[in-house]
This record gives structure tokens, C-alpha cells and sequence, in this order.
């Protein structure tokens, strides 16, 4: 959490930031907090400031968005961040910043990105009368579930007993190797993969990605 007052001057800096931009709050308090912003964001927030506290027209101030932050190294990250304005003060109006550090679902979602259900959906359909493929990503506790799902004819029994294993495949010719890549690379990340098919209905899959996010204090 981080509150500036009007000129844009940080006069709290919470542990959580600390760990977060790597500066401490010595480095920060009473410095603007365009310090913690890339280009052109760092140049242009004291306009839009100012812009704001003459016209109450606001952009991100009761609304929140995700944005990208600089740290003490230059580094960057995104993050989502809310905006609210406190009661105003004989100086003038403070504006709070509930900050959430989004990098770790960013990397969970290009993981998923990695796998290769959709193609196995898509060759599963071939000589299907009804054609469709739905994808999903939901918000599952502390993960990203993503279910690929296909109206396909099923796996069959034969296979459903090893899906994941090398060299097992539903197709002439397939490689059998696409779903034993898909469970490695979500292992690798932390994560799992299961399915659930239907003879003549089509199969589901289902992969869950663990995601870390840094939070406030």
C-alpha cells in the first residue's frame, strides 16, 4: 500500500512495497511516486494529477487497471492497481494505492500457453458431424484451471487407461508423444492434468497451474 498526497509525494511506503520495488521506505517517503513507474507513465503521472484535482474527471482513481511498475533495479513487472482518495485534509486530498503484484499469473497463463490440447481437440474433430472446441481458464483457489473441451468421439478405453504416456495415440500415424508433453510441462510448473470423456459426447481436459500472488500486508 503506498499514499501520496496531491503533488504526488509518497508519505506512507508499506512493508509489502518494500519487498516489492526493492526500495525501503527511507529511499522513497517524500519522493514522488513516479519513481516507481516506467516511461511514459513517470512523465506524464503529475499532469494527470493535476488534471484530475481540477476537473474530478478521473482515469484510474475509483476504477483500478493493470499497469507496470519499475523497481529499484530498473526492472519491470505488471501489476493491478487501485486507486482510492481519501478524506481530504487541511493540505489537501491523499490518495491511497492497493498495489498486486500480477507476475506469477502472467508466467501461469504463458505456461498454459505451452500446451498443446487445442491441436489434439482440433484432430479429434476430423469426420465429426458437430464441430466445436471450448476453452475456459477459471480462478481455482490458488492455481488457473484451463479445460479445453472438444465434441469429439471420446478416447478410447484402450487409451484412457494411459493417455499420458509416450507414444499413445488415437490417430494413424500420430506421435502419440502431444499429451505426454502437455502433463510434463505442467508438472514441471507444479501443476496437474486430468481429463473426463464421454463415448460419442467428446473429452474434457482439465490443467491447474499454481499461481503465487504478492499481496499487501
Amino acid at each position: 500500500m503506498i499514499v501520496i498526497d496531491q503533488t504526488g509525494t509518497i508519505v506512507l511506503y508499506n512493508a509489502a512495497c518494500e519487498r516489492l520495488f526493492g526500495y525501503a521506505a527511507g529511499d522513497v517517503l517524500g519522493r514522488n511516486v513516479n519513481l516507481l513507474m516506467p516511461s511514459p507513465d513517470r512523465e506524464n503521472h503529475d499532469a494527470y494529477l493535476q488534471n484530475y484535482l481540477k476537473s474530478g474527471i478521473a482515469g484510474i482513481i475509483g476504477i483500478g487497471r493493470d499497469v507496470t511498475g519499475c523497481r529499484k533495479d530498473g526492472s519491470t513487472f505488471p501489476m493491478h492497481l487501485s486507486v482510492g482518495e481519501l478524506s481530504r485534509t487541511r493540505d489537501g486530498p491523499l490518495f491511497v494505492g492497493t498495489i498486486h503484484d500480477l507476475s506469477e499469473r502472467r508466467r501461469a497463463r504463458e505456461r498454459i500457453d505451452e500446451l498443446n490440447l487445442v491441436r489434439n481437440s482440433i484432430e479429434a474433430l476430423d469426420g465429426c458431424e458437430t464441430r466445436r472446441i471450448v476453452i475456459a481458464t477459471t480462478r481455482l483457489g490458488d492455481g488457473i484451471e484451463l479445460t479445453v473441451s472438444d465434441t469429439g468421439p471420446g478416447l478410447p478405453a484402450s487409451v484412457q487407461v494411459r493417455p499420458f504416456e509416450p507414444f499413445v495415440s488415437t490417430k494413424p500415424g500420430g506421435t502419440g508423444i502431444g499429451l505426454s508433453i502437455c502433463r510434463t510441462i505442467a508438472e514441471v510448473h507444479g501443476g496437474e492434468i486430468s481429463f473426463h470423456t464421454e463415448a460419442g459426447k467428446g473429452t474434457t481436459f482439465h490443467v491447474v497451474i499454481p499461481v503465487f500472488d504478492e499481496t499487501d500486508d
